[in-house]
């Protein structure tokens, strides 16, 4: 029985002979990268000092500033679309000459003619199949997911922070 505790005492104190090795190649490292000669001694703070941060500012992240120019991007088709059911009126025109002829020798002859058109267009959509409905469902099924992972991205801070 008293040879079963000399063998655990003799495996702790190798542990223990490890450990210390080990902890000697860590501050060996860390001189190293720190720069230090390897005669020069430091001490490494050993105790873990927890303090909270009362003051966190946020600050608005790339992805909060994407999903806010989304959701105006989404509401803007959102608008266009509702927009779509209107009637609308337009007024289009053209002036132009046009040149008919030969120039070259013997026979010169060049004419130009004025060439020139106006009109007005209305148009009233009068059914389309249920199609804008669907679309307009649609962006507003868009707008209210680009919100989620909004409020999803401002939350994450806080829960970062707990």
């Amino acid at each position: 029985m008293f040879q079963k505790y000399n063998c655990k005492l003799e495996q702790l104190e190798t542990q223990k002979e490890q450990i210390t090795s080990k902890y000697g190649q860590v501050n060996n490292m860390l001189k190293i990268a720190m720069g230090i000669s390897m005669d020069q001694d430091f001490e490494v703070e050993t105790e873990i000092v927890h303090s909270t941060i009362n003051d966190y500012a946020q600050t608005q992240t790339l992805d909060s500033r994407l999903i806010t120019k989304q959701n105006e991007l989404i509401n803007s088709e959102l608008n266009s679309l509702k927009n779509s059911r209107l009637p609308s009126l337009s007024l289009y025109g053209s002036y132009a000459v046009t040149g008919f002829g030969y120039d070259k020798t013997p026979n010169e002859f060049l004419k130009f003619y004025p060439v020139s058109f106006a009109g007005i267009q209305l148009s009233y959509p009068l059914f389309n199949g249920m199609v804008s409905n669907k679309k307009i469902n649609q962006k507003k099924l868009e707008l209210n997911n680009n919100m989620l992972q909004n409020s999803l991205l401002e939350e994450k801070p806080s829960l970062l922070l707990k």
